[in-house]
């Protein structure tokens, strides 16, 4: 199994590009945050859609915890939407 700090960093920097030397170190680790969330978020997504159409209390309850996890793995520009 791979590190998801090693594949968020690769990914990162391919995003970067060859400009990887012309951008601020905060802006390196935005990009990389970013990646490395991305798998979380991509899950968190496919959860709040499988629960969507659901009400049973324990399908409330997984939605609750899935809203309580959103701003963790998501900017704020996200959430607004």
């Amino acid at each position: 199994m791979t590190d998801p700090a090693i594949t968020a960093r690769a990914k990162a920097i391919g995003r970067i590009g060859n400009g990887l030397m012309n951008v601020s170190l905060g802006y390196a680790a935005e990009v990389g945050a970013d990646e490395a969330l991305r798998p979380i978020r991509d899950w968190h997504q496919k959860q709040s859609q499988r629960l969507s159409d659901k009400c049973s209390p324990e399908a409330l309850m997984l939605k609750s915890q899935l809203d309580d996890l959103a701003p963790l793995i998501y900017v704020t520009e996200e959430l607004e939407r």
